[in-house]
Order: C-alpha cells, then sequence, then structure tokens
C-alpha cells in the first residue's frame, strides 16, 4: 500500500533462462527500456536513431516509443511507468540482421568501446605494443563496463583481441600515406563519415571524438588482417543541446565540425585529408538542405510534434516523475537556453544549421 515507485532503465531478455526460439517474440529475445532521464522533450535519442536511418546509415539501432507496466507479485495491480523508449540491443541478433547487402559476413567480432575502468575508448595505443591489450576483456556480466569489451563468447576473445590490437597499432603508427591505403582498404571511409556527421549534427558530445566513449565496432571477419570494420552509433539521449564542458567543447550548437574533440584518433587522422573532408561536409550539407526533410529545423520539429501529440495522453505515471512533456535540455546541462519547439535564436536545428553552413 505504501509502494514507492521511481524510474530506472530496464534490460528485458527473454532467453535468459529458456535458450529456444519458443523465448522470442517477432525473432526479437532482448531489448532495452529506457525512461526519459534527462529529456523532458521525450524525444531526443528517438529523434537521433530515426535520423541515422532516414540518412541510411543501417548501422544504427531500431527504437520506438512504448508503454510499460510492472506487476510485482502480491500486488492487487501493475503500475504503470508511463512512455519509455525501446530500443535494439547490438548483439549477435543485431548483425545477423544486417547481413544480406550490409555486414555480408556474421563470423565477425563485434565489441562495446566506452570510457570504462581503463580510461577513454580512444583507439589510442599510448605508445606501447601492449598498451591497447590492457584495456580489452570479454563480457562478463559483472557490471563492470570495461573500455574494450568484447561481445562474444570467452572462447574467442584471444583471437578478437589480438584483431583489434592491430587495427590499433595500424591506427596509430602509419604514415599519412600508407594509412589512407590501408584505411579504405578496411573501412568504408563515405560512409563513415555519413555516420559521423549525423553524430556531429545532432550535438552528441560524450563520443568517441571527443570523450572515448559511446559506440561500438564491428569486424566482420574473424581474420587478423582481412576484414571491414563498421563504427556503430549507440547511447544517444545527451544530444540536441544537453551537453556539458567536456573534452574541447563548451557548446554542442556551435563547435566547429572539424573540429569536435581531440580524444578519438579516428577522426582525427580522416580529417587530415582533403577529400575525407569533403565526403564529411558534404554529408552535412544534405543534411541541413530543407529539400531534404531531415536535419531542417521545419522537418524536424514537424516529426517531434507528430511524436509529442501521439504520446502525450500517456506521459503521466504511478512513479509521479516526468509527468509531463518539457521543451528543455536537461537541468544538469551547460547550456539551458536551447530548445526544440521554439523556432526562436535559440533553436538548436537552427544553430546548428547555421554551423553546419559556415563549414570551410
Amino acid at each position: 500500500n505504501n509502494t514507492d515507485w521511481h524510474h530506472c532503465h530496464f534490460t528485458l531478455n527473454l532467453r535468459k533462462f529458456q535458450k529456444d526460439d519458443a523465448h522470442e517474440l517477432r525473432n526479437v529475445r532482448k531489448f532495452y527500456l529506457k525512461w526519459h532521464k534527462d529529456d523532458r522533450a521525450y524525444c531526443r535519442e528517438l529523434y537521433c536513431y530515426d535520423l541515422f536511418r532516414r540518412f541510411g546509415i543501417w548501422t544504427a539501432p531500431y527504437s520506438s516509443y512504448c508503454r510499460l507496466w510492472i506487476h510485482v507479485e502480491g500486488d492487487s495491480k501493475a503500475a504503470y511507468y508511463g512512455v519509455y523508449e525501446m530500443i535494439e540491443p547490438v548483439d549477435d541478433k543485431f548483425v545477423e540482421k544486417r547481413l544480406d547487402g550490409m555486414f555480408e559476413k556474421e563470423d565477425g567480432f563485434l565489441w562495446k568501446c566506452v570510457y570504462g575502468v581503463n580510461g577513454p575508448a580512444d583507439l589510442r595505443t599510448d605508445g606501447g605494443n601492449s598498451a591497447p591489450y590492457s584495456k580489452m576483456n570479454w563480457d562478463q556480466d559483472n557490471g563492470i563496463n570495461y573500455t574494450y569489451e568484447f561481445k562474444g563468447d570467452e572462447e574467442d576473445f584471444e583471437a578478437a583481441k589480438i584483431q583489434l590490437g592491430d587495427f590499433m597499432q595500424k591506427l596509430n603508427g602509419k604514415g599519412d600515406e600508407s594509412f589512407y591505403k590501408w584505411i579504405n582498404e578496411v573501412c568504408d571511409v563515405n560512409f563513415m563519415l555519413k555516420t559521423y556527421a549525423v553524430n556531429v549534427a545532432v550535438g552528441m558530445w560524450d563520443d568517441h571524438w571527443n570523450n572515448g566513449n559511446n559506440f561500438y565496432l564491428y569486424f566482420n571477419s574473424t581474420d587478423k588482417f582481412d576484414y571491414k570494420v563498421y563504427f556503430l552509433p549507440y547511447d544517444y539521449d545527451n544530444t540536441l543541446g544537453t551537453s556539458l564542458d567536456c573534452g574541447v567543447q563548451s557548446d554542442s550548437g556551435r563547435q566547429d565540425p572539424y573540429n569536435w574533440g581531440d580524444s578519438g584518433i579516428l577522426m582525427e587522422r580522416l580529417m587530415k585529408f582533403e577529400d575525407f573532408r569533403k565526403m564529411y561536409k558534404d554529408a552535412f550539407i544534405e543534411l541541413a538542405d530543407p529539400a531534404n526533410a531531415l536535419f531542417d529545423m521545419d522537418a524536424s520539429v514537424s516529426r517531434i510534434t507528430t511524436w509529442q501529440s501521439m504520446i502525450k495522453p500517456y506521459v503521466s505515471n504511478d512513479t509521479g516523475e516526468d509527468m509531463g512533456i518539457n521543451d528543455q535540455p536537461a537541468y544538469w546541462g551547460n547550456h539551458h537556453e536551447y530548445r526544440l519547439m521554439d523556432k526562436g535564436s535559440n533553436n538548436f536545428f537552427r544553430v546548428k544549421t547555421e554551423t553546419i553552413n559556415n563549414m570551410k
């Protein structure tokens, strides 16, 4: 009778204890349920994943709104937790669904890369031959965030570790001419730069380039040298004007897209080449062009308005938390003036588009 409910994130693993097809839901066995913890507008992460997919970035997870009830055994009724975000996990199923014309192979190695117990996931080797390996571990389901966490079977960890270590050594150690040739062989650079253009457009400051955080890498082969590597976007709730003073940044709306950070060496090296910089800029121009209805302010506001109208009747919930939709960044952020729905001078889409149009 005196239950004190609070919002939190959940993972639902339908096959945790029964590993068979009967314990799947439309070929889905696991998904994340995220409450809109720092997003009073109830839209930021969904907007970002939606924009990735509208822009052809098929490496982004699927996401959707959902309504969540939790019924604890013994209670007379379920507690209504309100509107949540439902997100596709990045795992072997994620890879399996993206084989035909995409990853092509599913016998590769997947890594989650975060600012973890061993420091930032900046892909730097720190000058030592053994340095990258000390930051790697396999997913032991123990609550520890390893900087580079292998999302595969323990018996494959050594081979995966050698492959990632070799990738990092080459990323750091090759001269410019050799690097240019090699990175074009192991990576679809144009696709990678289109991915990163979306990342920067939405103001993802807590990322690889600026903070060594929040991405996955998938190598589509177990071979040490013969593979394609893919950068997978991840964790976009603190975007669209919600930010902190971090790395080189104090304003995610006005920060120069060519100098987004000084942590992640992958983007630093790519930005040294004029043709790569052009690919990057061209992606921004395509995103910002009103004719494409992608990141343009009017198109973005219209999209978000539709979503908010859909969920508004269901936001009030039994926790008493996050009971309404408000057009404000998170309270702890460094730019409280940004807005998404108000089309005035502080509209994030307007400010970011002006920054994009000033790229040289």
